[in-house]
Order: C-alpha cells, then sequence, then structure tokens
C-alpha cells in the first residue's frame, strides 16, 4: 500500500471544532456519543484499506493539539445500521451517491475489523428484545430500524453486483484492488446475516 499523505489542513481544522465543541460540553460531556466516520476509525484504526481514515465530520485523530476527552463510541452493530440506512438513503439521488462511496467502504472496514458473531449477537437482541430500554415505543423503533437496516445489507450489500458493493468498489478505485474490495464487502455482509 502507498504511504499515507499529510492530513489536509480541513481535517485538521474539522478535529480542532469538534474539540472546541467538546470542551464547551463541559460537564454534559458524558452525555455525547461519537458516531459516524470518525467513529469507524476509531473502531477499525488504520485497518487494511490504502483509503485515509479521515473525516471532516468529527476526526479527533489529526490535531497534535494535547486536548483529550472520553466520549463514548457508537458499536460496531449500530453503525453499520446506520450506515446501510444512510447508503440506502442516497443511492437513487446520482449527486449524493458519489458521496455515500466511503460510507460504503467504511462498511467493509466495520465488517473487516469486527468480531462478526458478536455483531450478530447484538443485533439479534435488538431484533427480538432490545436489552436496556423500557419505553415501548423505543424498543419498537430501535428494532424496526434494524429490520430495515438488515434488509438494506441483504439487498445492497450481499452480492459483488449489488449496489452497495458497487459504491464500495467505487471508492476502493486507485487505492485497493476494487474487485476484492466488492467481493470482501460482500462476503462478511453475508456471513454477518447468516449469523443475525
Amino acid at each position: 500500500m502507498p504511504d499515507r499523505e499529510p492530513p489536509d489542513p480541513l481535517y485538521v481544522a474539522a478535529r480542532r471544532a469538534l474539540l472546541d465543541g467538546l470542551e464547551t460540553l463541559g460537564e454534559q460531556r458524558d452525555a455525547a456519543i461519537l458516531v459516524g466516520a470518525h467513529a469507524v476509525y476509531l473502531r477499525t484504526g488504520d485497518g487494511d484499506l490504502a483509503t485515509t481514515p479521515y473525516t471532516t465530520d468529527a476526526d479527533l485523530a489529526l490535531d497534535a493539539d494535547p486536548r483529550r476527552f472520553q466520549v463514548r463510541v457508537a458499536g460496531t452493530a449500530a453503525l453499520l445500521v446506520a450506515k446501510a440506512h444512510k447508503v440506502a438513503e442516497r443511492l437513487d439521488d446520482p449527486r449524493r451517491n458519489v458521496k455515500i462511496a466511503k460510507d460504503a467502504l467504511d462498511m467493509l472496514r466495520l465488517l473487516r475489523a469486527s468480531d462478526l458473531p458478536g455483531v450478530a449477537a447484538v443485533l439479534s437482541r435488538a431484533r427480538s428484545l432490545p436489552t436496556g430500554v423500557t419505553d415501548e415505543a423505543a424498543r419498537a423503533a430501535i428494532k424496526s430500524v434494524v429490520e430495515k437496516g438488515l434488509v438494506i445489507l441483504r439487498t445492497e450489500f450481499t452480492t459483488e453486483s449489488a449496489r452497495g458493493c458497487v459504491l464500495a468498489r467505487r471508492a476502493a478505485a486507485g487505492r485497493d484492488d476494487p474487485a476484492i474490495v466488492a467481493a470482501s464487502l460482500a462476503a462478511l455482509t453475508a456471513q454477518l446475516l447468516e449469523l443475525s
């Protein structure tokens, strides 16, 4: 794999803004949960993909600024379901389609770095009886979101020619072998669904 280039100044500025926001929260910081692409990178590290694990959304790993905060990071199962919904909502919009290719690649990054049986167990629990949630409406909503996410995974990510895998292939072009990326995403997604 080629050496990584230094981070774009935009990423550095985005991290600085996030840290400023976390600092401003003060005692309320414990209520913050980091989600999205940066949460994926915290869960997976650099991984074995040549794509740079940086984002302008909420990146915490670019600035040498000594400020550090403890925040909760969304779990792998939650991140996969959220990414699946995000990709599906934008698949039919060619203008946004290009921007979500990285999200499909993030899903592969999550799957490669995760304990698939463990993630499957979390998804199964969320579908049947979400633990720790006492409100019936919230439990029903969690179950519905997870079930829809699993349908999206099944329809858009389990074959190399599925739209989600094609997006991951596009995001990998020029960095990683696109065919391997699409095949890996399809195989790991199918394996996860088989376990769920």
